[in-house]
């Protein structure tokens, strides 16, 4: 989609101005359709950074937390003890007592940073996309 370069309400030539707002007839033109008619590019697009830095920065921390608890787990597996972390003043454990413990916290370390993204999605699903909906129809409404 081009840049916008005239109002869509009274045709008056916003290319310089830096406001939202035509000086003219005073609509707001930001918002058609989920589009930024200044710049003429989708609200999504400006959410991909953001959601690329997240996915690294939860992945690299789950890489070196399981690259630890792989370690423990070779270590059981040659018949160690090995210190449990998150258990209470980190408890030797061996064989499978030692094996379970760690997949317990395994589980918890991947799967909590899993359910707070799934929360978030959900919560912005639910109550921002309604909301976000009605905006839209009504600058579409303001524009027809």
């Amino acid at each position: 989609m081009p840049q916008l370069s005239n109002c869509p309400q009274c045709g008056y030539d916003i290319s310089t101005i830096g406001s939202n707002k035509c000086p003219e007839c005073a609509c707001d033109f930001k918002l058609i359709q989920g589009v930024d008619l200044r710049t003429g590019k989708k609200f999504w697009r400006a959410a991909i950074p953001a959601l690329l830095l997240a996915v690294l920065v939860i992945g690299g921390t789950l890489a070196i937390q399981l690259r630890h608890y792989t370690h423990l787990l070779q270590q059981v597996e040659r018949g160690e003890a090995v210190d449990i972390p998150g258990t209470p003043e980190y408890e030797m454990a061996t064989g499978a007592e030692a094996r379970r413990m760690i997949y317990k916290r395994i589980f918890w370390t991947t799967a909590k940073p899993v359910i707070a993204i799934g929360i978030g999605i959900s919560v912005c699903w639910i109550v921002l996309l309604p909301k976000l909906t009605q905006y839209r129809q009504a600058v579409e409404s303001h524009y027809r």
